[in-house]
Parts: structure tokens; C-alpha cells; sequence
């Protein structure tokens, strides 16, 4: 297993090599600009909505309709913020890719408004090719008959019970049984972006290619992630513990106060705190450098791979 063999290299690389890099440190940047905007502004949006549905409960009777309204301010604005931001990180994230290929010493098509499109639609194609099982339709009928199961075993609960709980039973172990196939083949297609990016390529050759590159390295490529993602775990941890000290502190004073409306303000009031937005900057900023690690993770696997030629035997389409 070529991820298993090159477990420490492939950490070391993914955590600390690019941060050399000052195109990488540029998008490490704009990811946290992006990232503390985002939470900055979710947390005024929250506080305000609070207030606002904290007015409505010391009114004497709030009707439906403004409760929702009162959500909807929130909700609304929160939405279009995730949106945007997803739209700026995801089209960044072609740059980050395209840099991680060239500083795993492999080439990259230059951005561009078709290829970006062109981008997200093979994620989606991703996703359907991962839960129809395109590339191992055998193991689709999994799926298939835990669904015709549990349909023939909810019908059959009303005329014979202990049959029709024995069918749910087994469709519902087939329906878990395919949810794991579709998570092995969401892992085996994840390469599918970086292949794309790095050349000329259509969706489905791309999706093709990581496929054949995950090749019996679908457990190590889950256990460096997981590694990887406890390592970046324990460091939020840390720097997040003089936000969540502070909040603490907060929150015993808060608790001393007897009127609800007031301690209800204090803690609105405590999101746009200025100390408190201040101490959970680090914590976004790790959040970013997630993000980067991730990216860089990902395409120095695939760089690992195509360089160990586990594309000389494909096995794509073996139904």
C-alpha cells in the first residue's frame, strides 16, 4: 500500500512543506480573511437576531409570523454569507491545487471560468458516480435490494408482522452494507478535482484516474486523514482555550444576574464581544490552514501514486 508506506512523509509534507511557499501563504491569507469575515459576521447576526426574538418574547403575544420573521433575519443573511464564501473558497481552491502540483513537481492547467465550472460539475458527477456505484455496478444491487426490502418489509408489517420486521431487518443491514460501498467510493474518487486540474482532461477520465490511483490504498488514505485531522484537532484545541477560558468567565458573571431578560442580553452581547472575537481569531486560523493541509494532503497522495505507475493496470469498469 503506497499511502501506508509513505505514512510519515506524506504528514510532514501535508503540515509543514508548503508553508515555504509564498503563493501558498498568499492563499493561506485570503482563506483566513475569508474564513474570519464569515464567522464575524454570523456572530452579529446571531446576537442580533437574539435580541430581537428576546423583544418579541417580552411582548405580550408574538405571532407566529414575526417569530419567523425574526429567523429569517438570520437565516437569510447567514445563508448568503455561506454561499459566498463557499464561492471564493472553492474557486481558491483551484489555485491551491494547481500550486500543490507544481511544488510536487507536476504540471497544471492555468485557471479559467469554463474549467472552474467545469470543476464543480465533477464533484456532482462525483457524487452520483460514488452512490450509483458507475464503476462497480455489481455492487449497486446492494443498495437496490435493501431499498426493495425495507418497501416489501414496511408493507408486510400490516399483514404479517414477524416476516415483514425480519425483511426490515435485513434491508436496513444491506442499506448499511451499501452506505459503506458508497463512502469507499467517494474516497476512491476524491483524486478526481486534482487529476483534472493537473491536465486536459474530461470529467469522466478524470474520475477514471482516481479511481484506478486509489486502488487498494483506500485505508491508508482514511488513516493519514484521520491522523492528520487529530493532529490539527489537538492544535484548535489549544488555541482555542483562552476563548473558551474567557467565555467561562463571562458566563460565571452572567449567572450571578437574577433578571432573565438581562443574563439573555449579556450572553447575546457576549458573541460581539470584542476580547472574546479577538481570541477566536487563532482557531480561524487554523481552520484555514486546515483547509490548505487538506488540499496539499490531497494532491501529494496523487502525486505519490501516479509517480508509482498504479495506473498500470486499471480496473475500471470490472462489473
Amino acid at each position: 500500500m503506497s499511502v501506508t508506506n509513505s505514512f510519515g512523509s506524506l504528514i510532514t509534507k501535508s503540515l509543514f512543506d508548503w508553508i515555504k511557499d509564498k503563493k501558498m501563504l498568499t492563499y493561506l491569507a485570503i482563506t483566513c480573511i475569508i474564513l474570519v469575515i464569515m464567522n464575524i459576521f454570523t456572530l452579529f447576526s446571531m446576537s442580533n437576531s437574539l435580541e430581537k426574538l428576546i423583544a418579541l418574547q417580552n411582548s405580550v403575544t408574538p405571532s407566529v409570523e414575526e417569530v419567523f420573521s425574526v429567523i429569517g433575519m438570520f437565516l437569510g443573511p447567514f445563508m448568503l454569507t455561506i454561499t459566498i464564501s463557499s464561492i471564493i473558497l472553492f474557486i481558491l481552491s483551484y489555485f491551491i491545487i494547481k500550486r500543490s502540483l507544481e511544488l510536487n513537481g507536476l504540471k497544471a492547467v492555468n485557471f479559467s471560468v469554463q474549467r472552474i465550472i467545469m470543476l464543480f460539475i465533477l464533484e456532482i458527477a462525483s457524487c452520483i458516480v460514488a452512490v450509483l456505484s458507475i464503476f462497480r455496478l455489481k455492487w449497486l444491487a446492494v443498495g437496490v435490494a435493501g431499498a426493495v426490502l425495507l418497501i416489501i418489509g414496511i408493507v408486510l408489517t400490516i399483514l404479517s408482522p414477524l416476516i415483514g420486521i425480519l425483511l426490515l431487518i435485513i434491508g436496513l443491514i444491506l442499506c448499511v452494507v451499501y452506505a459503506v460501498i458508497v463512502i469507499i467510493n467517494t474516497i476512491r474518487l476524491s483524486l478526481g478535482g486534482t487529476a483534472y486540474i493537473e491536465e486536459e482532461r474530461g470529467i469522466m477520465d478524470s474520475l477514471k484516474i482516481s479511481w484506478d490511483l486509489t486502488k487498494a490504498n483506500v485505508l491508508g488514505i482514511v488513516i493519514i486523514f484521520v491522523v492528520v485531522s487529530i493532529i490539527i484537532g489537538i492544535i484548535s484545541w489549544i488555541v482555542a482555550l483562552p476563548a473558551t477560558f474567557f467565555q467561562f468567565s463571562l458566563m460565571g458573571n452572567f449567572t450571578s444576574t437574577t433578571n432573565p431578560a438581562l443574563l439573555i442580553d449579556n450572553i447575546t452581547g457576549m458573541f460581539i464581544n470584542p476580547v472574546y472575537l479577538v481570541l477566536l481569531i487563532p482557531g480561524w486560523i487554523i481552520s484555514a490552514y486546515q483547509v490548505i493541509v487538506t488540499s496539499y494532503l490531497m494532491t501529494s497522495i496523487y502525486a505519490l501514486l501516479k509517480k508509482e505507475g498504479n495506473t498500470k493496470e486499471p480496473e475500471t469498469y470490472k462489473f
